[in-house]
């Protein structure tokens, strides 16, 4: 594990952190966190990145502007967008030659899957906003929908952003789109006993899904 810096707009820089394997790794993962100003340290995500590496995957993790900045308020999708843009031309530079994915947490999978002109090989999704809680709408579906490649969709039963079974209508259409259920998890992932399990359930199906989906 290591920090680098994602250059962005020329003079300024976002803060990122790189988990690479010891061996050459199968692919490497940028990972957009969520609306917490906890950025790139959301214990979730700093978790993930390091089991992740037991199934030779490196990950960079980075922090959108508005952290970076000391803020508290998310930037505008346009800005999000460009940041992640500019994390993934800048992990293809750092690890060269291999498959790159997307993903992220909450709002960091919504500009994942924002980021799919570049052509990533895939996303990985943690918490998908389907709807706000207490509402039961299906507009953010379009994100799953527009984009072009396999996704793996990692989402908890208790999720206050995605009723279960609305999401489930709304992926079982999508043949790019697997669905992993973490039983009892809320939007973090965490059940009753915290999120180990949850961390455990993600490595393995993404293990899977690299593998049937990626041939990776």
């Amino acid at each position: 594990m290591r920090s680098c810096q994602i250059p962005f707009r020329g003079t300024k820089s976002l803060p990122a952190t790189l988990h690479k394997p010891t061996t050459p790794p199968r692919a490497l993962l940028v990972l957009a966190h969520g609306a917490a100003n906890t950025g790139k340290e959301t214990a979730l995500l700093v978790d993930l990145a390091r089991e992740f590496v037991s199934i030779n995957l490196a990950v960079v993790r980075f922090d959108f502007p508005f952290v970076a900045e000391g803020k508290k308020t998310p930037n505008s999708e346009p800005v999000l967008v460009e940041a992640c843009l500019a994390a993934i031309e800048e992990a293809r530079r750092i690890l060269p030659g291999i498959p790159v994915l997307v993903g992220g947490k909450s709002l960091g999978a919504k500009i994942a899957l924002s980021s799919g002109r570049t052509s990533p090989a895939g996303a990985v999704l943690l918490g998908f906003p389907l709807h706000a809680p207490g509402h039961t709408g299906t507009g953010a579906a379009r994100y799953l929908l527009d984009f072009p490649r396999p996704i793996l969709l990692i989402q908890g039963t208790r999720d206050a952003f995605a009723n279960p079974a609305l999401l489930k209508s709304v992926t079982d259409p999508l043949k790019h789109v697997t669905l992993l259920p973490i039983e009892g998890g809320d939007h973090s992932l965490r059940a009753a006993g915290g999120h180990q399990s949850a961390i455990e359930q993600a490595v393995h199906a993404t293990d899977h899904w690299l593998r049937k989906k990626l041939s990776l």
